[in-house]
């Protein structure tokens, strides 16, 4: 048999259904109880509430729920949630969270949209689209300034116009979006990282490392350096110095080159070679030849000999002076020897061979029958690859002659060689 009361089934004898609501079974109060006898809602006095363990699990006039322990977990009337400690942890109503100390952590309100921190001072304030720090001063505005902000409270960085300013003046360091580095105090422009220019304090460009340029204070006219072909310039744009080729420059001419060993003259002419030891006149003949001691005419011919102390006549190549044995009257003239013939070399004699082409192979034979002291002097006007001294004994090898050289021997009769 089934018995239906308000809703409630109970299968069973007559009369065991209310034994299960328990109706009456308590003096003024009314249960519903579970299979073990346990009340599970409670009716006392006019309130409803639901039992848990022995515990209140609902109140339904405070509109109250209740953990095992029957410590308020939600308020809905309120329309707040407790934690363990019976602190409000959430308000929806107010849209708000709570540390446990009660205090608002995050507001998500149409009005505020916050968080906080433990000073309640805020922290992000997402509907305005702001940070902030501890001391509640703007931290970062990401709205529609998008900056950030110092802690005195002046922009930093400015995102929307890519700009990054100075704490000290507030005046703007950086121009990202265009490259530019500018000074704090005057704002001028110090680099420009796009054109590749740094600039001077008149804003005059001072380095292009792009093009590897240095100028002066006239700026694009006023070009210094160019490393990149290794030119330095003089103030009036003329190179003066190239050090790739290794030449100093003066109004578009070379005056020297240190790499060939050459001073020139404001003609373009060499006027000094001083690897092979040579001054030159304005017609490109050799003067001076210091490394072989001699002087010459304007037409190359020699006209004294320092190293023997000797004075020529340029016309005949005759000694006119002697400084270590006096004037000689006749002293003889010069040969034009060809490669592989052979001379008698003249005792006291300024021997002079006037080979103007280099020669392969020369023999020069010394005086028979010479007396202690005497001299013979070879003078070379080109160079002999293969020189031999014949008819005698030398006392240093003599193998080749070169431009220009001079050589003197003297006789020693006591030991028969020539020095």
């Amino acid at each position: 048999m089934t018995r239906v009361v308000k809703g409630i089934s109970q299968s069973g004898a007559a009369g065991s259904l209310a034994a299960t609501l328990g109706i009456g079974n308590d003096t003024g109060n009314y249960s519903i109880k579970s299979p073990d006898g346990s009340s599970v809602l409670l009716i006392a006095n006019g309130v409803f509430s639901l039992i848990y363990n022995g515990f209140a699990s609902a109140d339904f006039v405070n509109r109250i729920l209740l953990d095992e322990n029957a410590v308020e977990s939600v308020r809905y009337n309120d329309r707040e949630l407790f934690d363990n400690l019976d602190y409000p942890s959430l308000d929806w109503g107010n849209r708000v969270l709570k540390d446990e100390y009660g205090q608002v952590t995050a507001n998500w309100s149409d009005s505020y949209k916050s968080l906080y921190y433990d000073n309640l001072s805020p922290s992000v304030y997402w509907n305005g689209g702001y940070l902030f720090d501890y001391n509640n001063v703007t931290s970062v505005d990401w709205n529609l300034s998008r900056i950030l902000v110092n802690d005195i409270g002046s922009q930093s960085v400015n995102w929307n116009v890519d700009y990054l300013y100075s704490k000290t003046t507030g005046a703007a360091t950086v121009n990202w979006d265009e490259g530019y580095l500018y000074d704090r105090d005057t704002n001028y422009i110090h680099l420009s990282w796009m054109a590749m220019n740094t600039y001077d304090i008149n804003q005059i460009i001072s380095i292009d490392w792009d093009s590897r340029l240095l100028r002066d204070h006239n700026g694009w006219s006023g070009l210094s350096l160019d490393w990149d072909n290794r030119n330095l310039y003089d103030g009036n744009g003329d190179i003066a110095i190239d050090w790739q080729y290794k030449h100093l420059v003066n109004a578009g001419n070379t005056t020297l080159d240190w790499n060939n060993h050459f001073i020139y003259d404001s003609s373009n002419v060499k006027s000094i070679e001083w690897e092979n030891r040579y001054l030159k006149n304005i017609y490109g003949f050799v003067t001076i030849n210091w490394g072989n001691s001699n002087l010459f005419n304007n037409y190359g011919i020699p006209v004294f000999d320092w190293n023997v102390g000797v004075l020529y006549n340029p016309l005949t190549f005759q000694t006119v002076l002697n400084l270590n044995g006096g004037t000689v009257t006749n002293w003889g003239g010069s040969i034009l020897p060809a490669s592989g013939s052979t001379h008698n070399l003249q005792v006291n004699f300024r021997n002079i061979f006037r080979n103007t082409a280099t020669l392969a192979n020369l023999t020069l034979n010394l005086p028979s029958a010479p007396k202690d002291n005497d001299t013979v002097t070879m003078k070379f006007c080109g160079a002999v690859t293969n020189l031999t001294i014949a008819n005698g004994t030398v006392g240093y090898p003599i193998n080749s002659a070169s431009v220009g050289q001079a050589i003197t021997l003297h006789y020693e009769q006591g030991e028969g060689t020539w020095y």
